[in-house]
C-alpha cells in the first residue's frame, strides 16, 4: 500500500540519516582542519554531496530496476548471487558489528560525561553492557525497542536545532561570544591528510542513507517522489549539520572543542541554558545515541539471518531458523552480538593504546563498503538502456567518483591503519569463501 507522501518521505530521510555522528565527529573535523571553521564547513558540504550522489544512484536502481531491500540484495540482483553473498557477509560480520560497537562505546562515553565521571574502566564496562542490553532488548522486547526508536527520532533533533539558533545568537551578540573569533583564527596548520580525515569523518556522520531505500515501496508516485525525498532530505541534513557546527562555535574557542569535544559540548549547552538546562539538553544527546545504538542493534542481530535468507552457505539453514514470535533467529542474534563484542574489543584496545595502532573501525568499515558499490554503479550504466543520459550515465558516474573519493579519503587519512583493517577484512572474507 502506498501510504507516504513527499513531505512524510523527506521527514523519514532526515530522521534516518541524522544520528549520533554529528555529535561524535564535530571535534574531529575541527581538529583535522586545523581549527579552520571554513574548511570544516567545506568538509561537511563535500561529505553531504558525496552521500547525495550515492543515494541518487540507488534511487535509480530502486525505480528503474525494481530492486529494493538490503545492500546485499542490490549486489546480488545486479552483479550476481556470489557478489551479493560476499557483500552480505561483509555487512554481517564487519560493517554492522563495527558501527554498532563504536556507538555502544559512544553511549558509554556520553553517559559518563553527563554525570561528570572520568574513568576509562567504566567506559569499557558500560560499552559492553550497553551492547549486550540493547541486543537482548531487540530479541526479547521488540515492541519496547520499536517505541524507543520512534521517540529518539524526535529527541535527537532538539539539541541540534537549539544550538544552531541559540549558539549563533550568543556567538554574535554576547560579549563572550566566540563566533567571529573562531571564524578568523586557526589553531594549527592544515595538512593534506587532515582534510581527507575531515571528509572521512563527515561520511560517518551521514551514514545511514542506504536504509532510506527501504521506504520506496510505500511512497506515493515513488518514481518521482523518491529521488526528490532523497535530495531534499539530504540537503536538510547538510544544513542542519552546518548550522549546528556554526552554532557550537559561537560558545567557546575552537581550541576547547579540539582538546575535549564532549565535555566542551556539555559546557556549551550549560552556557546557553544554565546548569540544569544544559544537563537536560546534553541528556538528549545521550538519548539520541541510545536510539542510534538501538537501530544498529536491530540491523546487527539480523545480519547473518538476512544473509542466510538470500544465500546458501554452510550453516545457513541453522542460522535462518526462527525461534521467536517475531521470526528472529536466536542464533543470528547471538553471533551478531559476538561479532560486535569482537570489534568493540579491537576498538578499545587500539583507542587506549594497548596495541600500537589506532584502527578506527567506525570510519574504515564504512569506507571499504563503498568499494562494493562501484560495480553496482557500473551495472546501471551498462544495463539501464531505456533511461536518459542523466539516469544512465551522469548519476552513476557521480556516484563512482563519490565512492572513489571516500575510499581515497579513508586510505590517506588512516594510512597504515587502513591497510591493517583491510587485511583483517580480507581474512574474514576468506572465511566467508570457505563457508560458501
Amino acid at each position: 500500500m502506498k501510504k507516504y507522501n513527499l513531505k512524510t518521505a523527506i521527514a523519514m530521510v532526515v530522521g534516518i540519516i541524522i544520528g549520533a555522528g554529528v555529535f561524535f565527529k564535530s571535534g574531529t573535523i575541527l581538529k583535522s582542519t586545523g581549527g579552520n571553521l571554513w574548511l570544516g564547513m567545506l568538509a561537511w558540504i563535500i561529505g553531504g554531496l558525496l552521500i547525495i550522489s550515492s543515494a541518487y544512484a540507488f534511487a535509480v536502481l530502486t525505480n528503474d530496476f525494481n530492486i529494493n531491500g538490503g545492500v546485499n540484495e542490490y549486489a546480488g540482483k545486479t552483479i550476481g548471487k556470489k557478489y551479493g553473498y560476499y557483500t552480505g557477509f561483509y555487512l554481517a560480520v564487519i560493517y554492522f558489528p563495527c558501527i554498532t560497537s563504536v556507538i555502544a562505546w559512544l553511549c558509554a562515553k556520553y553517559t559518563l560525561v553527563l554525570f561528570g565521571v572520568d574513568s576509562n574502566l567504566w567506559i569499557i564496562v558500560l560499552s559492553f553492557l550497553y551492547l549486550i542490553v540493547f541486543s537482548l532488548l531487540n530479541v526479547f522486547a521488540p515492541i519496547i525497542s520499536g517505541k524507543l526508536q520512534i521517540s529518539t527520532t524526535i529527541i535527537k533533533l532538539i539539541p541540534l536545532a537549539f544550538v544552531a539558533v541559540a549558539g549563533v545568537i550568543y556567538g554574535l551578540f554576547s560579549k563572550d561570544g566566540n563566533l567571529i573569533y573562531n571564524f578568523t583564527h586557526t589553531t594549527s596548520k592544515l595538512t593534506a591528510s587532515g582534510m581527507w580525515q575531515a571528509i572521512c569523518s563527515t561520511v560517518f556522520a551521514y551514514e545511514g542513507w542506504i536504509c532510506v531505500t527501504s521506504i520506496n515501496n510505500e511512497l506515493k508516485d515513488s518514481k518521482k517522489n523518491f529521488p526528490k525525498a532523497l535530495f531534499i532530505g539530504s540537503i536538510i541534513c547538510i544544513l542542519t549539520y552546518l548550522l549546528y557546527y556554526i552554532g557550537l562555535s559561537g560558545t567557546y574557542p575552537n581550541e576547547d572543542f579540539i582538546n575535549d569535544n564532549d565535555n566542551t559540548v556539555k559546557k556549551a549547552f550549560m552556557l546557553l541554558l544554565g546548569k540544569y538546562g544544559g544537563i537536560l539538553l546534553y541528556s538528549f544527546v545521550l538519548i539520541s545515541s541510545f536510539g542510534c545504538l538501538n537501530g544498529l542493534c536491530i540491523a546487527n542481530i539480523r545480519g547473518l539471518q538476512n544473509l542466510a535468507s538470500y544465500n546458501e552457505f554452510k550453516g545457513s539453514k541453522v542460522i535462518n531458523s526462527k525461534n521467536t514470535r517475531e521470526e528472529l533467529s536466536y542464533i543470528s542474534s547471538a553471533i551478531g552480538l559476538v561479532f560486535a563484542c569482537f570489534w568493540l574489543g579491537i576498538w578499545l584496545l587500539s583507542l587506549y593504546d594497548v596495541i600500537p595502532v589506532l584502527i578506527d573501525v567506525s570510519e574504515l568499515a564504512i569506507v571499504f563498503l563503498y568499494a562494493f558499490y562501484i560495480p553496482i554503479y557500473i551495472y546501471i550504466m551498462i544495463k539501464n538502456k531505456s533511461a536518459g543520459i542523466v539516469r544512465r550515465y551522469i548519476i552513476p558516474t557521480l556516484a563512482i567518483i563519490a565512492a572513489i573519493i571516500i575510499l581515497v579519503s579513508g586510505i590517506l587519512a588512516h594510512a597504515l591503519n587502513a591497510l591493517i583493517f583491510l587485511t583483517i577484512c580480507l581474512v574474514i572474507l576468506f572465511v566467508g569463501f570457505i563457508l560458501k
